[in-house]
């Protein structure tokens, strides 16, 4: 089990940038996760051919979408500013155009269902409940959507063989 910072509590994942400085955990979360992958595959073909040969192309990019659910009722303004922070650019403040763009890369830690690195493609937030006196959010849902990327051809191969059981 992940331990929460600063607390005892385990949990069943996070999702945190490569470089520590964001951190999200998630204690009853995802309830759900979809896994998408697909090969693009090269056919060609020949005079006579009755059906075209396939060729292996190249392994897409594996997209992983989860359903996380947060309640409390002392507030999830953390929460929810976190949430919100998973889709911006590392800095909107630098004039350098090449690094203003660049995005966060987070580990994705689903315990032995598996740790994943990439980007956060979109954030889908549904706030369920608020504070009725200040709006503040105690209870809502985050829909993510993930991008595994590549970190090095090495790692590229550990992680195709582990996925293959070789």
């Amino acid at each position: 089990m992940i331990t929460d910072r600063g607390t005892d509590t385990p949990s069943k994942g996070e999702i945190s940038s490569l470089d520590g400085t964001h951190v999200l955990d998630f204690q009853f979360n995802p309830t759900t996760i979809s896994e998408k992958r697909s090969v693009l595959h090269h056919f060609s073909q020949a005079q006579g051919q009755v059906l075209p040969l396939a060729q292996f192309g190249m392994v897409e990019p594996t997209e992983i979408s989860f359903e996380l659910f947060m309640f409390s009722h002392n507030g999830l303004e953390k929460e929810l500013h976190s949430l919100r922070k998973l889709t911006l650019p590392k800095s909107i403040n630098k004039p350098e155009y090449y690094n203003q763009v660049s995005p966060h890369k987070y580990m994705l830690n689903l315990m032995d269902y598996g740790v994943f690195i990439g980007v956060v493609n979109s954030v889908d937030l549904t706030v369920e409940q608020y504070a009725k006196q200040d709006m503040t959010p105690i209870h809502l849902r985050a829909s993510i959507t993930f991008t595994v990327i590549s970190q090095s051809l090495v790692d590229d191969v550990i992680n195709l063989n582990l996925i293959s059981g070789q």
